[in-house]
């Protein structure tokens, strides 16, 4: 991986994001169980926003994986992405579904 810096070089966090990322781990309720560098929203069954704390330069490529508690996840659908949030839907059936994430600005 190369970086558009040279040490001596203090990394700002949107460079840091740039170079690594932002992941995560959430449970059922919104609650951040792993992870900086984000907040979380729990709208509705299913539906979460994640805040980056510091915003990418662009919207980021993000992934969900929702954490197995034996039933089968109906699938994510982010709903709306941009540089410093993304919302998604997540469940299984009618219920809320734990999830781990990745985001991370395309270089």
């Amino acid at each position: 991986m190369s970086f558009p810096f040279t040490p001596p070089h203090v990394v700002t966090a949107s460079e840091f994001n740039a170079a690594y990322g932002v992941t995560g781990r959430v449970d059922t309720d919104g609650t951040i169980l792993a992870g900086t560098g984000f907040t979380v929203s729990h709208g509705g069954t299913g539906t979460y926003t994640i805040t980056f704390t510091t915003a990418f330069s662009n919207p980021p490529f993000f992934t969900a994986e929702g954490k197995s508690s034996g039933a089968e996840v109906d699938g994510i659908t982010i709903t709306a992405l941009t540089a410093s949030a993304v919302t998604f839907f997540i469940r299984d059936g009618s219920n809320d579904r734990a999830f781990v994430f990745f985001a991370r600005e395309i270089v």
